[in-house]
């Protein structure tokens, strides 16, 4: 819970958890300046309006099912070199880290080319065209004072292989 500034842990480890006994050996290891709820350009998400996010994805999800788009969730890490093959401009992207063995892997600011690279590795012999959508977190850098999102919420469909005007007024 949030007090006074700090975050304090709601629940107190057990005997045999060592690891959160690490974690929340002093209760004011985070501190977070007063009025602020977390990292800027996040946020948390409550009860109240968790019930209204979860209504609006599911109907906006029967309408992609309806017009027959399957639903695909992909990691959000990808290798950078998957990212950057699918679009040089996303050869910086806002978020790095480093897995056991050296590679970089960036969090996805879009859910394009994840799903390009699903395409390509798991349905390169389907038949066209192939039919996508997804509710996906996607992050991006932002300049905090503009109050933009780093982590956002993303609705949307792909329609793979469906050319000309038919398939661009589909999508």
């Amino acid at each position: 819970s949030y007090r006074g500034g700090t975050w304090v842990p709601m629940f107190r480890p057990t005997l045999h958890d060592t690891k959160a006994k690490t974690l929340f050996a002093t209760p004011n290891t985070i501190n977070i300046p007063a009025g602020r709820s977390g990292l800027s350009g996040t946020r948390d998400v409550l009860p109240d309006e968790m019930r209204e996010l979860r209504a609006i994805t599911e109907a906006i999800r029967g309408v992609f099912e309806s017009s027959g788009y399957g639903e695909i969730a992909t990691p959000a890490l990808e290798y950078e070199t998957v990212l950057t093959r699918g679009d040089p401009a996303a050869a910086d992207p806002a978020y790095k880290l480093f897995d056991e063995h050296g590679n970089v892997l960036v969090l996805r600011s879009d859910m394009t080319i994840p799903i390009a690279r699903v395409v390509s590795s798991r349905y390169a012999n389907a038949e066209p065209p192939l039919r996508f959508c997804y509710f996906a977190h996607a992050y991006r850098a932002v300049r905090p004072q503009r109050g933009q999102a780093r982590e956002m919420l993303q609705a949307g469909l792909e329609l793979v292989g469906a050319p000309g005007p038919d398939g661009t007024a589909e999508a």
